[in-house]
C-alpha cells in the first residue's frame, strides 16, 4: 500500500502559520526588550524632574502655614517712640509691636501691595509718624522675606507730568450740563497725576464722582494702563 504522504498537502497551512506566529512572537519579545529599557529611563527622568522641581507658591504656603517668624522688634524703631499716633496719643513700644504683628500677618503679595499703595499723599505732603512707621515696617518685612530691589526703589509718585489740561475736559465744567467747575478739574488733574501707576487703578475704583472717574480714566489711558469696566 502506497501512502503517498509526501504528495499530501493537508495541514501545510497549519505549519506555515505556526512558523509565522513564532516569528511574530519572537519579534514582539525583541521589541519589548528594546523598549523596556528606554521606557524605564524615561520614567526615571520624569520622576527625577518632578522631585527636583520646586514650585514657588508663597501665598499658598502662607495660607497653609501662617505668617513666617520675623526678627523685627520695637528696638529697631525706637526713633518713633513719643511721636503722635494720629489719635491724640503717642507711639510707644506696644504700638510698634502691634504694627509689626499686623503687617507680618500679611502675605507676600499683600505686603507688596501695601508698599505700593500705603503712602498715597501729594508731593508737598509728608506721611504722619505712624504712617511712616507702618511703611518702614512693610519695607523691612519685604527685605526680611527675601525681596530685593528694584521694588525697593520703585517711586511712590508718578514722576512724568501729564499733558492733559482742564481744556481737555471742557465738557465737565463748561455749559449747562457741567458736572463741576474748571478749578475743581484743574485740582483733580494735579492730585491724580501725582499717583503712581500702581495707585491709579485703585483710585479709579474708589472715585466718588463721575467726573473724577473720567479724569482718572484719561490719565490711565495716557499711561497705557489697563482699565476696569466702565463705572455707571
Amino acid at each position: 500500500m502506497q501512502l503517498g504522504l509526501w504528495k499530501n498537502e493537508c495541514g501545510a497551512i497549519v505549519s506555515d502559520w505556526v512558523v509565522v506566529g513564532a516569528s511574530v512572537v519572537g519579534l514582539g519579545a525583541a521589541a519589548a526588550l528594546m523598549l523596556s529599557g528606554s521606557t524605564e529611563d524615561l520614567a526615571g527622568d520624569v520622576q527625577r524632574n518632578l522631585t527636583q522641581t520646586t514650585v514657588s507658591t508663597p501665598d499658598l504656603d502662607f495660607q497653609v502655614n501662617g505668617p513666617p517668624a520675623t526678627q523685627l522688634d520695637a528696638i529697631e524703631y525706637a526713633s518713633y517712640v513719643g511721636k503722635s499716633d494720629d489719635s491724640g496719643g503717642t507711639i510707644d513700644n506696644d504700638t510698634i509691636n502691634g504694627v509689626i504683628a499686623d503687617k507680618n500677618a500679611l502675605s507676600d503679595s499683600q505686603l507688596q501691595q501695601e508698599y505700593a499703595t500705603g503712602v498715597m499723599i501729594g508731593p508737598m505732603q509728608r506721611p504722619s509718624a505712624l504712617g511712616q512707621l507702618k511703611q518702614d515696617v512693610v519695607t523691612d518685612l519685604l527685605i526680611e522675606r527675601g525681596y530685593n530691589p528694584p521694588w525697593e526703589e520703585a517711586p511712590i509718585y508718578n514722576t512724568t507730568p501729564t499733558s492733559l489740561t482742564a481744556d481737555d475736559f471742557a465738557e465737565l465744567w463748561d455749559g449747562e450740563t457741567a458736572l463741576t467747575t474748571r478749578a475743581a478739574v484743574v485740582a483733580a488733574i494735579v492730585e491724580f497725576d501725582t499717583l503712581h501707576d500702581l495707585n491709579l487703578p485703585a483710585a479709579l475704583e474708589t472715585a466718588e464722582t463721575k467726573w473724577e472717574y473720567i479724569i482718572i480714566e484719561a490719565l490711565m489711558e495716557e499711561r497705557g494702563l489697563s482699565e476696569p469696566a466702565t463705572k455707571g
